[in-house]
């Protein structure tokens, strides 16, 4: 603040505004007049994001982690972890979700009387159950007459939205990660995802939406390791199904041209 006196008048400046105050020039005489000018009229509002460091402003308008729906993003202690802008479905274990994930499978099938049995697997070899980790493209590979397709197959999580609709991905299904090719006459799609509804009711709903799509199935499993394999007119489509490390399951879908 800066002042200076001019006879009767004081000018006060504080910093771009200048105020003004009149007062009597007689020291004893009542004040005749109070004048405060206002400074450049009505301002607008600052937008306090505006200089804002863009690292703080996304940090800001982040999802907060404490969301029990979000929780599992938080990949604090995680052992393995990826970078990843959250544009793939979040998995969310709770009873409402596995419930409302389990009535939707229901209803793609026709309904509960839909709902088929699954017969008595065959004894899944150890070689295809005991791997601690899995890789996507080595369970493409294992797609007969696939192998050829795998050199134009690019990865992307849009392939999981263009799976045949006889055998999308199961309802609320969190992808994980998916590679496909249409290049070269190629109709190659390999999707994963995990879902924390019980193997056997993903089999179910499988077992169901195939055999309404005409395939031949054959059904093996070991211990918490199921497979579904099935041929159709001009499609053949293997299905895997085992425990992942968050401790729901971890689902491969790999369908491709015969």
């Amino acid at each position: 603040m800066h002042a200076r006196g001019i006879g009767a008048l004081t000018l006060f400046a504080y910093g771009h505004c200048m105020r003004f105050v009149t007062v009597p020039a007689q020291p004893f005489a009542l004040p005749a007049v109070l004048l405060i000018a206002a400074c450049g009229g009505t301002a607008e509002p600052a937008d306090p994001l505006v200089d804002i460091d863009p690292v703080v402003r996304q940090a800001l308008g982040d999802n907060l982690l404490t969301d029990p729906d979000l929780v599992g993003q938080n990949e604090a202690s995680a052992a393995l972890t990826v970078g990843t802008d959250q544009s793939v479905p979040a998995e969310i274990a709770t009873q409402e979700a596995i419930r409302e994930a389990r009535d939707r499978a229901i209803a793609q099938l026709g309904g509960r009387d839909a709902v088929p049995e699954l017969p008595e697997p065959r004894e899944l070899a150890a070689s295809d159950s005991d791997a601690p980790l899995v890789m996507l493209i080595d369970q493409a590979a294992a797609l007969p007459d696939s192998a050829a397709c795998l050199a134009s197959a690019r990865f992307s999580t849009v392939w999981a939205a263009r799976l045949p609709d006889t055998l999308p991905v199961f309802p609320r299904g969190a992808t994980r990660e998916a590679l496909g090719s249409d290049r070269q006459q190629c109709r190659l799609r390999a999707v994963r995802f995990h879902t924390p509804v019980p193997a056997a009711d993903v089999l179910r709903f499988y077992y169901g939406k195939a055999s309404e799509g005409g395939y031949q199935l054959q059904y093996a499993a070991r211990g918490e390791r199921h497979l579904l394999e099935g041929e159709g007119a001009d499609t053949r489509f293997a299905l895997a199904i085992r425990p992942s490390l968050a401790g729901s399951n971890e689902v491969d879908l790999v369908v491709g041209a015969r």
